[in-house]
């Protein structure tokens, strides 16, 4: 493994020197609609911040309530509202896919709404990993390329196997992997934001290389 000059990448300085709230961060796994199933928007999104998890989906709802998870109706407006919410208390939003469905398009309407709070806080308070890597490294990287080699852990669903897992109607399935995906997200953001960078393999070539971060 080397380790590469490129600049800094997943840039947030929104929250200086304040631990808690770097600590508030909220992490977002949405289930991948822009590849996985034919709806645009997604029908799973799973929310992490602190201890607490929230499920925002129409499926299996008490079976995962009894697991102790928190329990929304699919609604992007809720979805929405949080992470404005968020942004307007100072606190970076952390995720993946949110550049590439109806969550991220819809922001237009939520910048109509708020356009001094939000509108010009974007940028540095909503950090997509996947998109802000490929932005740097000039390629696109899969979750489970920036997961492995930083933390060591394999994904339960290759992005490949969404679209069969979808067809076959195996929802819960999806809801337990974006939970396993939504943890991974927020132990890589405390990684970086403790060591400083995060490591990212190259599909064409199997080279891992460091990239600095500062979140």
């Amino acid at each position: 493994e080397m380790r590469s000059n490129v600049p800094l990448v997943l840039e947030s300085t929104v929250c200086g020197d304040d631990s808690m709230c770097k600590l508030s961060c909220p992490v977002i796994k949405c289930d991948g609609a822009s590849f996985s199933h034919d709806s645009p928007e997604p029908k799973v999104i799973v929310i992490k911040q602190g201890k607490e998890t929230t499920i925002v989906s129409d499926f299996y709802n008490e079976h995962f309530k009894e697991l102790g998870h928190q329990i929304e109706r699919m609604s992007l407006p809720f979805v929405r509202n949080l992470i404005s919410s968020s942004v307007g208390k100072g606190n970076v939003v952390f995720g993946t896919d949110l550049h590439f469905n109806k969550l991220w398009a819809s922001w237009n309407g939520l910048l109509k709404t708020y356009p001094t709070d939000i509108a010009e806080k974007v940028d540095n308070y909503v950090i997509d990993v996947i998109h802000d890597v490929k932005s740097v490294l000039g390629y696109k990287v899969g979750l489970s390329d920036i997961v492995e080699p930083t933390l060591g852990r394999q994904n339960n669903l290759k992005s490949s196997m969404y679209p069969a897992v979808w067809r076959q109607g195996s929802y819960r399935r999806i809801i337990e992997d974006c939970l396993y995906d939504v943890d991974k997200l927020y132990d890589l953001w405390r990684f970086g934001h403790v060591e400083g960078f995060i490591k990212v393999r190259s599909r064409l070539t199997g080279r891992v290389e460091e990239v600095e971060v500062e979140w």
